[in-house]
């Protein structure tokens, strides 16, 4: 991966994102 400031930005987001999606599917999948 190129280190840069968009670079250092984008990844966090892309990080909480990934970890939203498995929330949600960690909550289908209780319900």
């Amino acid at each position: 991966m190129r280190p840069g400031p968009s670079g250092r930005l984008v990844l966090p987001k892309v990080v909480s994102a990934e970890a939203l999606a498995k929330a949600a599917n960690a909550e289908d999948s209780f319900l």
